[in-house]
């Protein structure tokens, strides 16, 4: 039971002190909304009017 806090202290330490170690990047993304107001975000843009048909 101890080892396992001990473990989780540690990770936790770790995740904390080198929060940039993932290789991931996130690329601020602008585009203009139907209405035509600018939006700015680093997610995915998904449309709900827009559907693709199969």
């Amino acid at each position: 039971m101890i080892f396992v806090l001990v473990v989780t202290a540690i990770l936790t330490t770790f995740y904390f002190a080198y929060p940039n170690s993932s290789n991931a990047k996130t690329e601020e993304k602008t585009f203009l909304s139907h209405n035509g107001a600018v939006i700015k975000t680093t997610g995915e843009v998904i449309d709900p009017l827009y559907t693709v048909s199969t």
